[in-house]
């Protein structure tokens, strides 16, 4: 899938005017906010579960529904890419079993030798788990849209952020560590 959007060249150079810290938290929250219709179309795509049966030794009444536990967050930097800003889209870590639901499973059962050296395959198997996607979709129905609101949202957080900056300039409020910062 191609996208093209024009305009990151220049956004890119504005970005690398402004300090890390305050580039980081810009990118963070336009990256999540252009996120969200994916959150949306993901919440509504996964499978609910009606029966509150018991799920990993944790009855799953005391858990979320996996729709309630699908965020937006942060990654951390890789050591290989220390400038990389990304985000990570789906369940959180106690519903882990999500990538199951994404993925399925396939009926598994355990192979054993009989006493005549024949391979046989144990009575009590597991079930194959039919695929039921709700991230996929939601990235592929989303992903253009979400690569030309990224742009959108960086230029009006960046024009945001320099007004505030401005505005503190002017009042004589900004902080020592902005000015340096700023300087640099």
């Amino acid at each position: 899938m191609r996208v093209a959007v024009v305009g990151f060249k220049e956004l890119d150079e504005a970005l690398a005017q402004l300090p890390k810290s305050l580039r980081r938290e810009l990118v963070l929250g336009a990256l999540k906010k252009a996120a969200e219709p994916m959150v949306r179309e993901a919440k509504a795509r996964v499978r609910r579960q009606a029966n509150p049966r018991v799920r990993g030794g944790v009855p799953a009444g005391e858990l979320k529904p996996l729709a309630d536990s699908i965020t937006v967050s942060a990654v951390k930097a890789n050591s290989e890419f220390p400038n990389e800003i990304a985000v990570k889209l789906g369940p959180d870590a106690d519903h882990f079993y999500g990538l199951f639901v994404e993925k399925g499973t396939k009926r598994r059962g355990r192979v054993y030798r009989d006493d005549r050296g024949k391979f046989r395959r144990n009575k009590r198997r597991h079930s194959a788990t039919r695929a039921f996607e709700f991230l996929g979709p939601a990235f592929a129905m989303h992903s253009e849209r979400t690569a030309v609101a990224i742009g959108e949202e960086l230029w009006r957080a960046l024009a945001k952020k320099a007004e505030d900056l401005a505005r503190k300039a002017n009042k004589g409020t900004l902080s020592k560590k902005a000015k340096e910062s700023l300087l640099d």
